[in-house]
């Protein structure tokens, strides 16, 4: 087929073919926060009412989690979030940054090329980390990946059904997270749509190696590949709360931000894996949140040679390293893209991760981190590679190596659902559960990790409600559809 369109990306985001700056000599640099807009997260017994009018701001929106979006008339918002951080009542406060990055960098593509499924599924790097081996063992079944992105493209036939209906637009808050261009340069940079593609690119090379996981678009980047914190903020927290067990965060934001950290944090401590990428500006020192957190599996991307990708940063930091160099993937309009970044890297291993946690759904961040890196290829002392050693992580991705012996340890844990949703997860007093489009049940069951029953739910229209007995102590529940896959859940007191 021939080549339908091409999009430039312009700008580092925490590594990929989407770049979440967009800037050239003319245009003006952005701030790097959204101007007037603050994010606070206030004490329990903090009145948001009052604070507000204390501080002399506008509500702008609130996260399930109590965090407060508001505006101010001040242009010096930092030194604002500076004196707001003396108030007794504030746990954290800081800026509403950008997802993107205030410098211009080399141009990358994204192109419409044309091809076939069978195409996409034989291309070099799938034989390169050993997918055949792997999939002889699991295709990912069980497990829901959450992508936070530009949305995907919905018909295409990479995913077929496997799209969770539980999938959300954190920009138009609306169900449909779907791929769209609008043909503006809403952020004046010359260029339009930048982000237009990604989405789909780096679920479907998840979906290429897990074809079996059920996929959980969140967009949270709008089509010229922007967002700010408290949206992504509000996106973490959803994909953890509604089952999530994997979490792809191919974007970044320049140094460490308190908001992000808070819920990777929380989903870590939940046995959520996140899985975040390096930069594409060839640094020596990569700064961006959400990859550079300890709780996240930091991804640089190889060429066909598994040479770093001349683009590509390294770093100390760096965990693992995968194909991130002229990668096939979905692309909007059922076709078939290519593209390089680390972005593409690590939906590679965003998708072992699923594959890993498929086989063992009790492993953890730690565990399963250890499991990759272990069975890594190293490519330390490959020609190109010496002057990065110890910076490219442990090595190049060997997925066949890491699913083979992961499965001498058969694990008995419950297999978690795609489409089972608990609030507020975890929970000090009732947990309420909603199942979504195609589920079916009168009854859900609640076990204790020990694998006893210990509460039997009955609903109505898919909707269930568990007190906890006083006598059960804190800690990890399963909520599970007989007959059917679980949902875990935390019980605080």
């Amino acid at each position: 087929m021939a080549k339908r369109a091409r999009h430039s990306f312009r700008g580092p985001v925490a590594g990929l073919g989407l770049l979440l700056t967009q800037m050239t000599a003319a245009s003006a640099v952005e701030s790097p926060y959204v101007p007037g807009q603050i994010v606070v997260r206030l004490a329990p017994e903090a009145s948001a009412q009052e604070f507000i009018a204390i501080w002399g701001l506008s509500l702008t929106a609130q996260a399930e989690d109590g965090s407060l979006l508001c505006s101010s008339s001040t242009e010096d918002i930092p030194g604002l979030a500076n004196q707001m951080r003396q108030d007794a009542a504030v746990v954290h406060v800081e800026p509403n940054y950008r997802a993107e990055s205030p410098e211009a960098v080399r141009q990358m593509i994204l192109a419409a090329v044309g091809g076939t499924l069978a195409e996409f599924e034989d291309q070099g790097a799938s034989n390169r980390i050993g997918l055949g081996a792997a999939h002889a063992v699991t295709r990912g079944a069980g497990v829901v990946v959450a992508v936070l992105d530009t949305g995907v493209d919905p018909g295409h036939e990479v995913w077929g059904d496997r799209i969770s209906p539980l999938a959300y637009d954190f920009v138009d808050n609306d169900t449909s997270p779907w791929e769209h261009a609008d043909g503006l340069d809403q952020d004046g940079d010359g260029e339009f749509d930048e982000g237009y593609g990604h989405g789909s690119m780096v679920a479907g090379i998840i979906a290429l190696v897990a074809p079996e996981a059920t996929l959980l678009p969140l967009r949270v980047l709008d089509t010229e590949g922007r967002s700010d914190v408290f949206t992504i903020a509000r996106a973490i927290r959803y994909a953890v709360d509604t089952g999530a067990a994997v979490v792809n965060m191919s974007f970044g934001v320049p140094g460490a931000l308190v908001t992000l950290k808070s819920e990777i944090e929380r989903g870590d401590a939940l046995g959520v894996v996140f899985v975040g990428a390096a930069g594409n500006e060839d640094r020596p020192a990569p700064t961006y949140t959400p990859a550079d957190l300890a709780s996240v599996i930091m991804v640089t991307a190889l060429d066909e040679a598994d040479t770093k990708a001349e683009f590509a940063d390294y770093h100390t930091k760096v965990a693992i390293a995968a194909p991130g160099v002229g990668v096939r993937s979905a692309y909007p309009g059922h076709e078939w893209g290519l593209g390089s970044g680390c972005s593409f890297a690590t939906g590679f291993v965003t998708g072992e991760v699923a594959l890993l946690r498929s086989l063992h759904p009790d492993w953890n961040r730690s565990t399963i981190e250890s499991r990759i890196t272990g069975s890594a290829t190293p490519v330390d002392d490959l020609p190109g590679n010496q002057g990065y050693a110890g910076r490219l992580g442990e090595g190049r991705i060997d997925v066949g190596g890491a699913i083979t012996t992961a499965s001498d340890a058969p694990s008995a844990a419950p297999v978690f659902a795609p489409g089972i949703a608990a609030y507020p997860n975890p929970g000090a007093g009732q947990i309420r559960f909603r199942l979504g489009p195609g589920l079916a049940a009168s009854t859900l069951q609640i076990f204790d990790p020990q694998g006893r029953r210990v509460a039997v739910l009955r609903g109505k229209d898919g909707q269930f409600a568990w007190d906890p007995h006083p006598a059960l102590p804190a800690g990890s529940y399963f909520a599970r559809i007989p007959g059917g896959p679980s949902l875990r859940v935390e019980r605080v007191r």
